[in-house]
C-alpha cells in the first residue's frame, strides 16, 4: 500500500500547489503544474480502485472465515487485486514525472552550418506549430553555428518532453544544397529510447561541423526540461561576462557561467534585460540536468548518443 500512498500524497501535493493563488502569478508553473495534475489522474483513479479492491477482498476473507461458500469470491478477488497492482508497478515504472514539461532546445552544429541549423530549426518551429505548442526564440540573433528555443506546451495534453526527449543527440541534416539520396522529410534512426552509454552533453558551443557518411552535416540537439535545480542558485555563483560584437547597434550578448559547476550559455537580445532572463532560463534547466541524479527516471533521455538519433532531409 505504501505505493499508493504515494500516489495519492503526490496529487495532493499538486493539487495544494495549484490552490495556491502565488503559483499562479508563473504561468508556465501553473500550466506545468495542470499538466501533472492530468498526467497523474490515471494513476490516481487507478489506485482509488485497487484501495477498493483491498477493502473488498478483506471482507471476502473475513466472510470465507465463517462461510467458506466465500472462498472462492476472496481467491477472485485476491487474483484481481495482484494482477492490477503489477499493471500499475509497471506503468509507474515507466511513467517520467518530467512528461509534463516545458522545454528549452538547443541545435549546435559547425563552421559552414548555418543552413543546415536554420533548416532543423524551422522543422522544430513546424513541429510545436502542428501540437498547438507556443515557440519563443531564445536569441534574436542566436550564436554562430546554433539555436536556442523554448517550447511551451498548452493548458492540457502531454507536455513538450513527452513528444521531444527523445530528440537528444545527433542528428544527421541534409539540405537542398547537399545532394540527395533520400526523399525530404524525418527518419527516426535512434529507436524508442536512446542508445545505453551515450556522452553526456557538453553545454558549451557547437562542434566542428562533421559530416556524415552520406555527405549529410551533423547537427548536435538538447533538450532539456524547463525546470529549477532543487540546490539554491545564488547570484555571486554566477559570472556574467558581456561579449563583444563589434556592432555599435548590435544586441547584447551575454555568457552566463555558473562557477561551481562550470555550466555556462549565452543570451543574446536587442535589451540586456531579455538577454539576462534569456540566458538564466537556460542556465537554470542545464543546471537541474546537470543534478539530476543516475535514478531518475528522465535521465536516460538526457544523454547524447553517439550515433544520429534521426535523419532529415529538408528541401
Amino acid at each position: 500500500m505504501d505505493g499508493l500512498d504515494a500516489i495519492m500524497d503526490e496529487y495532493a501535493v499538486l493539487r495544494a500547489r495549484l490552490d495556491d493563488p502565488a503559483v499562479h502569478r508563473d504561468w508556465r508553473r501553473a500550466r506545468r503544474l495542470r499538466r501533472a495534475l492530468e498526467a497523474l489522474e490515471p494513476y490516481r483513479a487507478e489506485t482509488g480502485r485497487l484501495r477498493a479492491l483491498h477493502d473488498d477482498l478483506r471482507d471476502a476473507r473475513g466472510f470465507a472465515a465463517a462461510d467458506p461458500a466465500w472462498t472462492s469470491e476472496a481467491g477472485r478477488l485476491g487474483r484481481e487485486v495482484a494482477a492490477r497492482e503489477a499493471r500499475l508497478a509497471r506503468a509507474l515504472a515507466a511513467r517520467d514525472p518530467c512528461d509534463p514539461c516545458d522545454v528549452i532546445v538547443r541545435l549546435d552544429g559547425g563552421e559552414g552550418a548555418e543552413r543546415h541549423v536554420r533548416a532543423l530549426a524551422d522543422h522544430y518551429r513546424r513541429y510545436a506549430r502542428d501540437a498547438g505548442w507556443h515557440v519563443e526564440d531564445l536569441a534574436c540573433a542566436p550564436p554562430p553555428h546554433g539555436a536556442i528555443m523554448a517550447i511551451t506546451a498548452g493548458e492540457t495534453g502531454p507536455g513538450a518532453w513527452a513528444g521531444l526527449k527523445r530528440d537528444n543527440g545527433l542528428h544527421a541534416v541534409r539540405t537542398s544544397s547537399t545532394p540527395a539520396s533520400r526523399e525530404p522529410g524525418s527518419v527516426r534512426t535512434g529507436g524508442g529510447d536512446p542508445a545505453p552509454g551515450g556522452t553526456g552533453a557538453d553545454p558549451g558551443g557547437g562542434p566542428d561541423r562533421a559530416v556524415g557518411p552520406d555527405g549529410e552535416t551533423v547537427v548536435r540537439v538538447t533538450v532539456r526540461p524547463e525546470l529549477r535545480p532543487r540546490a539554491a542558485v545564488r547570484p555571486q555563483d554566477i559570472r556574467i561576462d558581456l561579449l563583444c560584437t563589434r556592432q555599435p547597434d548590435g544586441p547584447g550578448d551575454l555568457l552566463f557561467t555558473h562557477l561551481p559547476t562550470g555550466v555556462s550559455c549565452r543570451g543574446v537580445d536587442s535589451q540586456h534585460r531579455r538577454a539576462r532572463e534569456h540566458a538564466m532560463r537556460v542556465l537554470l534547466a542545464e543546471l537541474w540536468a546537470a543534478e539530476a541524479g543516475p535514478d531518475h527516471l528522465s535521465v536516460r533521455y538526457l544523454r547524447h548518443a553517439d550515433h544520429p538519433v534521426a535523419h532529415h532531409t529538408f528541401v
